[in-house]
């Protein structure tokens, strides 16, 4: 009895393991052509996930085209901006526990894995261009990231000089360009966290200092307290609204209220 539990776990193992993306993909250099059979996951707008489909990648344009026909992504391939692989794994327990006969009998636990392709795109206007997510065979990501790399490199080499897009802002740039569009306190918090350009994360303190400021100057007057405009005072000495906190305790030291 403890055997066949054994067996069957061994069988369901061995099911797991076969199952998954079956996608390959081929390039014909004679054309040019890359085609990649790929599965949606996220990053474009009004395409649902899990949209089966092929990628096409010549040295002109990358497209993605789902079974149905519809090209949801039509790009120039020389705006490649990055090319990014990652593999994801999860146990699934299935049955971890085949119970039979009162004999606890544990089942093998698989690790299934899921291998997806992220493509970035720079386009003019946009400080975070256009990404799309894709899963993909699992095995085939680096080979597959190697060849749309070629593909994107002889994309730029066939421009003239008037043509070739500028040189892609680091990391650290688009970050700040996208904090910088929302300009918040959480966002400068998130830059100055994640980001380790010293330079840049100077700058965002500085912002982050004065929005910090600016909140605190609203409370301040929203309280409208002598403690208040004090310790606002204590806080930010160098702040643009110091000369206008000092004014105010001054009347209300002076026992002369005025509400604004």
């Amino acid at each position: 009895m403890r055997n066949t539990a054994l067996i069957l776990a061994v069988a369901v193992a061995s099911i797991s393991c076969a199952m998954g993306p079956k996608a390959v993909f081929t390039d014909d250099r004679a054309l040019g052509d890359m085609t990649v059979p790929v599965e949606y996951v996220g990053g474009l707008p009004s395409v649902d996930a899990s949209t089966a489909g092929v990628l096409r990648i010549t040295a002109s344009t990358t497209r993605f085209v789902s079974e149905r026909g519809t090209t949801h992504l039509n790009l120039p391939t020389s705006s490649i901006r990055d090319v990014a692989v990652r593999t994801e794994a999860k146990l699934n327990a299935g049955r971890t526990v085949l119970r039979f006969m009162f004999i606890n009998v544990f089942a093998l636990l698989i690790r299934d894995k899921t291998e997806f392709l992220s493509l970035e795109f720079e386009e003019p206007g946009k400080s975070t261009g256009t990404r799309a997510d894709f899963k993909i065979k699992v095995g085939s990501g680096q080979a597959l990231k190697d060849a749309i790399i070629e593909k994107k490199n002889m994309a730029v080499a066939a421009l003239t000089p008037g043509e070739k897009p500028a040189a892609a802002k680091p990391e650290y740039e688009r970050a700040f360009d996208r904090a910088m569009a929302l300009d918040t306190i959480p966002a400068w918090e998130e830059f100055i966290r994640t980001q380790t350009n010293l330079e840049f994360r100077e700058k965002a303190r500085l912002r982050l200092k004065e929005l910090l400021a600016e909140s605190d100057w609203n409370a301040t007057k929203t309280a409208d307290t002598l403690a208040k405009y004090e310790e606002f005072l204590a806080r930010n000495p160098d702040s643009k609204h110091a000369e206008e906190a000092r004014a105010r305790i001054k009347i209300l030291k002076e026992g002369k209220i005025i509400k604004k």
